[in-house]
């Protein structure tokens, strides 16, 4: 599967009408049942934060616009830390140097499009909402997810967050290999936004933005 995207013209059609699913049977996905209908009771908690702060200020064109959203399929969250990718050398797995914090990023959407997130964890043994933002983020990772969808890819996807460097990636298997894509580019390391690679190749750039950083 070779292929690049191209982030803003994905965007585009994204944003032209291209609708995203939003999560309806949560019966027959037990797995992600408990934290979807949590993070669909949040969007009470998102209309609260509309009404004080503006709704553009959170990607809405109206509070009353907040009551027609819902939440779209979610990607799993995991980190990647500045100590490990300091030290990669391409010698070591991909996936073990994640760090699965058990939390869900979902996307919230008003007629399929994308307007803001909400990440979902897991505290005193119920699913709560953390953050809601990320919006350039949502609408990428899901622009993303949607050029592999069309392009015949039907596995899982994660959400890959480096904090440090405020990157995010999402990640997907090719026929057995880890596959990264970037949401945003680096010039100096030839990191590419929305263009997959295989994760040692991925990581390795990764790699040496957190060195430069840490001169």
């Amino acid at each position: 599967m070779k292929y690049t995207i191209a982030l803003s013209a994905v965007l585009m059609v994204a944003m032209a009408g291209c609708a995203t699913d939003v999560v309806t049977d949560t019966e027959t996905h037990p797995a992600v049942a408990a934290h979807a209908v949590a993070a669909r009771a949040s969007i009470s908690s998102l209309r609260s934060l509309v009404a004080a702060g503006g709704p553009r200020s959170h990607g809405f064109t109206s509070v009353a616009e907040v009551d027609q959203s819902d939440v779209a399929e979610p990607f799993p969250l995991l980190l990647l830390g500045m100590a490990e990718l300091r030290n990669y050398e391409g010698d070591t797995g991909a996936e073990a140097m994640f760090r699965d914090v058990n939390e869900w990023f979902y996307p919230v959407v008003v007629s399929g499009q994308v307007r803001t997130a909400v990440r979902m964890g897991m505290r005193n043994g119920a699913w709560e909402p953390g953050v809601f933002g990320y919006a350039k983020v949502a609408k990428e990772a899901v622009a993303v997810r949607e050029q592999l969808r069309a392009a015949g890819y039907s596995g899982d996807l994660a959400l890959v967050h480096v904090p440090a460097l405020s990157l995010w990636l999402v990640s997907h298997r090719d026929h057995g290999t880890l596959m990264l894509t970037p949401l945003r580019s680096d010039d100096a390391e030839g990191l590419v936004a929305g263009r997959p690679e295989p994760a040692t190749s991925t990581l390795t750039k990764v790699a040496g933005m957190a060195r430069r950083q840490g001169t």
